[in-house]
């Protein structure tokens, strides 16, 4: 075996992902639950390694990947001088407690295996699906990660399969969709991006079943049967996301029935299911209906893990987040409740997602978030803070300068512009170094305050809209800028010769009818000065303002 002296457990996860091509994503989460399981006292330099490969097989049948625990334990153990890895099902149930996931998810085959049994599909089919998505890995694992839930993935192998040999593919999907509780349009999705991805290999024998086993998938009807009663997934439209809903019984949603469970047994209230994922924490299926808003108060004040994870699985689906980012986020709340302070479980769900986000380099932020639920936007990006030192992730988190520039670059605003606006971030900073606002308030406010003493016109509300910032907190940071600012020029802390705007201040839009009086006064008496520097006069109302007459 190799000898691994001086290697570290994250730098032997890198490089397992490595040699067996794990996708971006999937080693992502896994490096969270590295934090989670290094927090956990059971866990030392002795066992981690056991951990951590056992954290990166759940990970893998999460994302829905075709790698099994006995290549994942080889891998590993190549990297170790003294033992050898194993990975057992007892340990994975060991490591799910630990990581906060409440079922192990099924092999990505068996997964298959148990969906072409429900709708009565021939073994040799069943077959082919797996070649499909073991070719597809090989080719190309980010298409086997990105699907927004293994049992969509494994329904569109099962619908690739049964295409190529000659079935009615929308015939297949309906029924695998019943089966599944996975929406039609997530599977027919999920087997297009297969298809695209193999293309003319489809053709190879390899695809083809054998002609003695040709056989008939179950109608819908039967499919339902074959299931126990699970049923047809309710409709999605063709333009909607390839997903499935927070109560999808395929393996996501921990608090849910597994497909056999769904069998409408329960004698009154909704189901689990039923529920759309929105109150696994709250009554019992019997319960629901009876106190419902006795025990929405009730539960409102209790941030807790489950309340968390469901508002992220609402949040992507309208969001259109896809699933490694789902399951990312979801990795940091264990650890997250009740190590940050927030006041309800959406401002936790928030920042939890948009930390996922930011690890993938994905557009949406804090602002998106806010657009759809009752948060303010700030509050996400204060919480992300409190998430970073909590869960130890490193989460990118760009500074004030960087996104003026980006606000300069969507508004097209001048280099002028641009350079008085990270000048006056820096003035600001040295003068406020504990200052409340956020980076996109203190950006926006910049930016303001700098297109105004240039004469140039900016919309409030787009920077907000653009930084992620809310316009009120926006207005604060730019009023609170010029405070500071105009008093440091008259006390002599900001050099008249070099600074920039006090020429424009006297021709600027910035006069004492700008803000609350403070920062009235503050423009007052920095235009007063200014004017005496430059041999010019101030208007009455600049005079009013610096004298505290109306």
């Amino acid at each position: 075996m190799a000898s691994s002296a001086g290697d570290g457990v994250e730098d032997r996860l890198l490089r397992v992902c490595e040699q067996l091509q794990i996708p971006k994503e999937t080693l992502q989460i896994t490096q969270v639950r590295l934090g989670q399981l290094r927090n956990k006292p059971e866990i030392d330099e002795g066992n981690i390694d056991d951990f951590l490969a056992a954290a990166l097989v759940l990970s893998a049948r999460e994302d829905g990947l075709p790698v099994d625990e006995e290549t994942v334990a080889s891998a590993w153990s190549e990297l170790l001088d003294d033992r050898e890895i194993t990975i057992t099902e007892q340990q994975l149930d060991t490591a799910s407690v630990y990581l906060d996931v409440d079922e192990v998810p099924p092999k990505p085959q068996a997964l298959a295996d148990r969906l072409g049994l429900a709708v009565e599909m021939p073994d040799s089919l069943v077959d082919v699906a797996h070649r499909i998505l073991l070719d597809a890995f090989e080719l190309n694992p980010e298409v086997i990660a990105n699907g927004r839930s293994p049992g969509a993935t494994a329904g569109g192998a099962l619908s690739l399969a049964a295409l190529v040999n000659g079935h009615d593919a929308e015939d297949v999907q309906n029924v695998l969709s019943g089966a599944s509780k996975t929406s039609r349009v997530a599977i027919e999705n999920r087997a297009e991006a297969l298809k695209r991805l193999l293309g003319d290999r489809l053709q190879d024998e390899r695809y083809q079943m054998s002609a003695e086993t040709e056989g008939q998938v179950a109608q819908p009807a039967e499919a339902a049967t074959a299931t126990d009663g699970a049923g047809e997934a309710e409709e999605q439209s063709a333009a909607e996301p390839d997903e499935t809903t927070p109560g999808d019984a395929d393996g996501e949603t921990p608090s849910g029935p597994t497909p056999g469970d769904a069998d409408g047994e329960t004698p009154s209230g909704p189901t689990p299911g039923d529920a759309d994922g929105e109150t696994p924490s709250g009554p019992t299926p019997g319960d629901a209906g009876d106190e419902p808003e006795t025990a929405v108060t009730e539960a409102e004040p209790d941030v807790t893990v489950q309340a968390v994870e469901d508002e992220i699985d609402a949040l992507v689906e309208e969001l259109d987040v896809d699933a490694p980012t789902r399951l990312l986020a979801r990795g940091m709340v264990g650890d997250a409740v009740g190590e940050v302070d927030v006041s309800n479980a959406t401002e936790l769900a928030g920042a939890t997602l948009v930390a996922g986000l930011r690890l993938n380099e994905a557009d949406t932020d804090a602002g998106d978030v806010a657009a759809h639920r009752p948060v303010e936007a700030r509050a996400v990006v204060q919480t992300l803070g409190a998430l970073d030192e909590a869960i130890d992730a490193d989460i990118p988190s760009p500074s004030p300068a960087e996104i003026v520039s980006d606000l300069v670059a969507e508004l097209e605003l001048s280099d002028a512009v641009a350079e008085e606006s990270r000048r006056t971030l820096e003035r600001y900073a040295a003068d406020e170094p504990d200052g409340d606002y956020t980076a996109p308030e203190l950006a926006a406010g910049s930016v303001v305050f700098a297109a105004t003493v240039n004469g140039t016109q900016v919309d409030v509300e787009q920077l907000g809209a653009i930084s992620g910032a809310t316009p009120a907190f926006v207005t604060d940071a730019m009023n609170d800028i010029v405070v500071s600012l105009c008093l440091g020029l008259v006390a002599g802390e900001i050099d008249y010769e070099e600074c920039s705007w006090t020429t424009d201040l006297l021709e600027s839009e910035l006069s004492p009818d700008l803000g609350d009086s403070r920062t009235g006064r503050a423009i007052a008496v920095a235009k007063t000065y200014t004017a005496g520097r430059e041999g010019r006069h101030v208007d009455d109302a600049t005079l009013d303002a610096v004298l505290g007459t109306e």
